[in-house]
């Protein structure tokens, strides 16, 4: 890896920034960015309105670390205060050592931690804060008593950690690693079962393929060792979130929605890798302490590709928390892990599930035909806004449901209740209207702040457009900007600032009379 100490770190380009961008009356704010070995590099970011994260050369900062993603995170300017958003990256973005969820306040003084780095925003004469250094955690030292001490290969089991039907899971330790881990263990009767341990395999192969920090790291599999096993990543006093559930029944508020927020983004994320969870519940979300949630047991889960888009008819899942298609045995997306987070939030608001009988067969057709009970029946004290995304969540057609992961976290932020997005205000009336093909005339009205663009909302028979995510539209200062989102076919744009289509590489400023080419649709942006 790469450390921070070699990055390059750079305001790039400002000769090739547009030049009418409104400045900050902060012109002499900097950002600092702290390496691994104490090195300093400043960047300036007093007279404009963006800058832009990650390890691609055609960021503002570009950070030549491993664990930066290409195009990590975003921070800008607005009202008085500075606001950053992570933008999906792999290994998240915290600021003062919490993740970042949606668009989050930045005060200076505060440290943004991005891979190995720390950068903070300051005012001109603003000495550079001194961060402790970061705890590790202590290796167990001696072995507990009981059925303890054993080897697996290189591991030497310390204690058991859990028992379940199909494995059973242990503390150990190996002279490989600094810090305990967790080995999986089928129990003799799968090893027997062709196919659950052709599941267990897949539960690691997707696994290891998996980096987010709300998602239990799968490191290696040991197939051919008596017996086979997973190492896996130990989350110290961690507990499942049914565990959570059978004590305190319905948990506050404030503590639901970081939990749901962070397994949200671990779905985003597992989404975006065409990876779906098809069993998201209570049971298979860990909750350690400081309310850090962990997403694990992906031995159900299927990657989606051409060979495996269509439904076989088999149910896969558990009957409380399955989708409406789930239970028909129909084909799943992405939107199948919303609606059983949806049944998760349901829970963890009113104490129970939102179809509940002794038969499970009533219990899935309750999700497929029956309308739940509005939380707020349960619980009164629900705000509206949370309601709405529960009920949004359990649509029975997915089609009525959040679309994507990110759209849901949206609507769940707090920040988003009952006041203003920490965007500025859009001017009204701004639009896209679709220039050709079948849904030529057809207008996308720009009515928030920001507006993702996608096959969904453009045209779903342009192959060419990226699903749930291929630009945004941001508004800032009364100004619209563009910006590609690592679509696949790109993004391209002429009109008063070029005399033919070109692929935007940045954000760009949008006019009246603007056309853009997404896939093989053109829309023209009006005000």
């Amino acid at each position: 890896m790469t450390g921070i100490a070699g990055s390059i770190a750079r305001w790039l380009g400002r000769e090739s920034q547009p030049q009418n961008r409104d400045p900050s009356p902060h012109g002499n704010d900097r950002l600092v960015l702290v390496g691994e070995d104490g090195q300093q590099r400043e960047i300036s970011i007093g007279h404009v309105p963006f800058v832009r994260i990650g390890r691609h050369p055609g960021n503002d900062v570009v950070l030549d670390d491993l664990l930066v993603s290409r195009w990590h995170a975003t921070l800008w300017y607005d009202k008085g205060q500075y606001y950053l958003r992570d933008e999906g990256s792999v290994n998240g973005t915290c600021v003062n050592g919490r993740l970042v969820r949606g668009p989050t306040a930045v005060r200076p003084g505060d440290h943004i931690e991005i891979g190995t780095g720390v950068l903070y925003v300051l005012g001109a004469g603003d000495p550079v804060p001194v961060l402790p250094p970061k705890a590790v955690e202590p290796v167990v030292e001696e072995l507990p008593e009981g059925e303890v001490g054993w080897q697996l290969d290189e591991y030497t089991v310390l204690a058991e950690l859990g028992r379940g039907g199909m494995s059973n899971v242990y503390l150990a330790r190996c002279a490989r690693y600094t810090e305990p881990l967790a080995l999986k263990v089928p129990n003799t009767s799968l090893l027997a079962d062709r196919e659950m341990l052709d599941k267990f395999c897949q539960e690691a192969e997707i696994g290891q393929s998996l980096h987010h920090p709300n998602i239990v790291q799968i490191y290696e599999l040991r197939l051919a060792s008596d017996p086979p096993f997973m190492v896996m990543e130990y989350v110290k006093g961690g507990r499942s979130l049914a565990n959570r559930l059978e004590e305190t029944e319905v948990i506050p508020l404030d503590e639901t929605v970081r939990l749901v927020a962070q397994v949200g983004d671990a779905l985003g994320y597992a989404h975006r890798k065409r990876v779906i969870h098809r069993d998201i519940k209570p049971g298979n979300i860990l909750v350690a302490p400081g309310d850090v949630a962990k997403v694990t047991d992906f031995g159900i889960a299927k990657v989606l590709t051409r060979s495996t888009i269509t439904g076989g008819g088999t149910i896969w899942g558990t009957y409380r928390y399955m989708s409406t298609e789930q239970a028909k045995g129909e084909r799943l997306d992405a939107r199948s892990d919303l609606y059983s987070l949806g049944v998760v939030l349901y829970e963890m608001l009113t104490g129970r599930p939102p179809f509940v009988s002794d038969s499970p067969w009533q219990v899935v057709h309750a999700h497929i035909y029956e309308n739940p009970l509005p939380p707020c029946h349960l619980n009164p004290n629900i705000p509206a806004e949370v309601e709405r995304v529960v009920l949004r969540a359990l649509e029975k057609d997915p089609w009525r449901r959040y679309q994507s992961a990110e759209e849901l976290l949206e609507d769940l932020n707090p920040e988003r209740w009952g006041a203003d997005r920490p965007y500025p205000s859009q001017p009204a009336g701004a639009r896209l209207t679709i220039a050709c093909g079948a849904r030529q005339g057809t207008e996308i009205a720009l009515a928030e702040n920001e507006v993702i663009l996608s096959r969904e909302n453009i045209d779903l028979n342009d192959r060419a457009i990226s699903r749930g995510r291929h630009a945004r539209i941001s508004c800032y200062q009364g100004k619209y900007w563009l910006e590609d989102l690592g679509s696949t076919n790109g993004t391209f744009l002429y009109g008063s600032s070029r005399a033919a289509y070109e692929a935007i590489r940045e954000p760009v400023e949008l006019h009246h009379g603007d056309h853009l080419l997404i896939g093989n649709t053109e829309l023209c942006f009006e005000e």
